[in-house]
């Protein structure tokens, strides 16, 4: 379940749990049940994939936000994308302006916003 929140709602949020926010001014929010909810990004295609890169780091994860995460702590990455079904996870050094996606069923594709 994907919702958007404004800043204000996603720093309240953020303060009790994972604080990943303090730099963006609208962030999509994911609740997994194996985390808190955590603001993430600023940019979500479903049932995409990235296709303008070569991906900095291929990795299975169990969930979008632990693909966030892994994002968030490598300075090069900017976007991923987090295939539902396999549970790939391609990080990608891509801006969000620079974003190019193709179809791709069960496919997300986040920006990662950086102050």
């Amino acid at each position: 379940m994907v919702e958007e929140y404004s800043m204000e709602e996603c720093l309240q949020t953020s303060t009790t749990d994972m604080s990943t926010t303090t730099d963006m001014s609208t962030a999509a929010m994911i609740e997994d049940p194996s985390f808190s909810i955590t603001c993430m990004s600023t940019l979500m295609f479903v049932d995409k994939q990235i296709t303008s890169a070569r991906p900095l780091l291929v990795a299975n994860k169990k969930s979008p936000t632990q693909c966030f995460m892994r994002c968030k702590l490598n300075n090069e990455c900017w976007s991923f994308d987090y295939v539902m079904t396999s549970g790939q996870c391609r990080l990608y050094d891509v801006k969000a302006g620079d974003l190019k996606a193709d179809d791709q069923p069960g496919c997300l594709v986040y920006a990662v916003v950086r102050g």
